[in-house]
């Protein structure tokens, strides 16, 4: 039966209400009332419809304050206006939502007073009152008032106020329908107050060396791994150094083991409001001479680039290379510079792994062409690398 009963409420969402005691023949506005001069009352049952909008439409109690609810307005006080008052005040507010409302409020009976009631204020289908029936609970009044609306991104909160005392009601143990200690039971003159709360997910700010920055929404475990998968890191990450800031103070955090095998410390979390920083990998090494590409590229950080991965990368050695005579420049601190032959062609054509150098940051290897003098020293290199165009890249 409770399994009934709350179907029934997840129906009745979507669909006009019917209240169990409308067959319950009510009071007409008697002959004597002239319906344009008649102000309304507390008590008094309207009917609002506007026409080809029926989610619009609803029966509204006029409460002993003097207010009815509507959606897009609230509460507002209806005593003392008349039918065409308010008729206006609702055109007014839903002019901004639709174009020309035709809403026409009538009397639907004059001062209900059933002896038991119960009134349910807030966003459900139909509020005011209700007459209490025999054994009706919490679940049974949302039931006939029509349930909760599904809202995108919105939840609500539930009391039940009896004789001046508010209640805070589990809606979730409600609403499961089997959860009779939740389920109150009512009494004449209770009041089921329901409110929605919209609730604005947790974000964190996401900035540096990343292909998507900005705001996003923080992962409800506070992962950062699970950021870092939805930003991507760039190539040019100095991921030992990203920067966590929470409550105005800065942690360094190691992110490396990201770029090395997709995982990272567990224990590395954000919360709410924080700020990811990545910032730029300032590390480079540089491939010049007879190789398919030269330049500077960024030296990946926790890693070592030997001399024929450094070659690979750069598109390999062109036609004309002399890999016998390739050359790797380490600057020095006193302005000089530090020059390491190295014979790639034992290492790529002969596989002597043993002689493929480590390039260090800031390192750059040269690669010449055939023909030049067999010995090595800084003129010729530098002669070359002059002739390139390429001085002034930190040698």
């Amino acid at each position: 039966m409770r399994h009934l009963i709350l179907c029934s409420l997840l129906f009745l969402m979507a669909t006009p209400v019917l209240r169990a005691d409308d067959t319950t023949p009510k009071p007409a506005v008697p002959a004597s009332v002239s319906v344009p001069s008649y102000r309304v009352t507390a008590e008094d049952v309207l009917d609002i419809t506007v026409q080809d909008h029926a989610d619009l439409s609803k029966t509204a109690v006029v409460l002993p304050d003097g207010t009815i609810s509507y959606p897009y307005i609230g509460e507002f006080k209806a005593s003392g206006m008349t039918l065409r008052e308010i008729e206006g005040r609702i055109k007014d507010v839903l002019s901004k939502e639709i174009l020309t409302p035709n809403v026409t409020v009538t009397i639907k009976t004059l001062h209900e007073r059933p002896v038991s009631q119960v009134v349910v204020q807030g966003p459900v289908r139909t509020s005011g009152k209700f007459t209490l029936k025999e054994g009706w609970r919490v679940l049974d009044l949302l039931i006939e008032c029509g349930g909760l609306p599904n809202t995108p991104g919105a939840s609500y909160i539930a009391s039940l106020v009896r004789k001046g005392v508010s209640t805070t009601l589990e809606l979730p143990r409600i609403l499961s329908g089997t959860d009779m200690q939740a389920n109150l039971l009512l009494e004449p003159g209770d009041m089921l107050r329901v409110q929605e709360v919209i609730f604005t997910p947790a974000t964190v700010n996401v900035l540096g060396q990343l292909a998507q920055t900005g705001t996003m929404v923080l992962p409800k475990d506070g992962s950062v791994l699970s950021i870092l998968i939805a930003t991507k890191p760039a190539p040019q990450a100095a991921l030992t150094k990203a920067e966590i800031t929470h409550d105005g103070k800065v942690r360094i955090v190691d992110l490396s083991s990201y770029a090395e095998n997709g995982k990272i410390d567990p224990n590395i979390k954000m919360e709410a409001g924080d700020t990811l920083f990545i910032p730029l990998n300032k590390l480079t090494y540089g491939v010049y001479g007879a190789v398919g590409h030269q330049g500077e590229t960024y030296y990946p950080e926790n890693q070592q680039i030997k001399a024929s991965t450094a070659l690979t990368l750069a598109n390999g050695a062109a036609q004309n290379a002399d890999l016998k005579k390739a050359a790797i420049i380490h600057p020095m601190k006193n302005g000089k510079e530090n020059i390491t032959p190295i014979n790639l062609e034992e290492v790529l054509k002969k596989g002597n792994v043993a002689k493929d150098l480590v390039l260090a940051p800031g390192d750059n290897l040269y690669i010449p062409e055939r023909g030049h003098k067999s010995s090595l020293n800084m003129s010729s290199i530098f002669s070359a690398l002059s002739f390139a165009g390429l001085l002034g890249i930190g040698l």
